[in-house]
């Protein structure tokens, strides 16, 4: 399993976001049904689509642990950001909200 989460975030209506999508790593097809958490004291959680796409939405400024799981019966194995199996060396995903948009808040 291989997720893309792009290394910033994209803002909408004030708030940070982290979007990705989570694709076979041998033949790389996206993949449905693949529990994605994203957390940093609370816990989100998102479920792939059919086109293996995940979204976060109305995220605060923090960066940002996100782990992958199988939830569709698979047997794909645990995996965090950034292609790692243990969420002590996964890389954070930041979230920024500019500064204009905290401002409007």
């Amino acid at each position: 399993m291989s997720a893309t989460v792009p290394a910033g975030a994209a803002f909408a209506a004030g708030a940070g976001q982290i979007s990705g999508t989570v694709t076979d790593a041998a033949s790389n097809t996206p993949i449905s049904g693949v529990c994605v958490d994203a957390g940093y004291g609370g816990l989100l959680h998102a479920t792939t689509d059919a086109a293996g796409h995940y979204e976060f939405d109305n995220l605060d400024d923090h960066s940002y642990t996100v782990e992958f799981s199988d939830c569709s019966g698979n047997d794909y194995l645990l995996q965090y950001y950034d292609n790692v199996s243990t969420a002590g060396a996964a890389a954070r995903v930041p979230v920024v909200v500019p500064a204009a948009v905290v401002a409007a808040r």
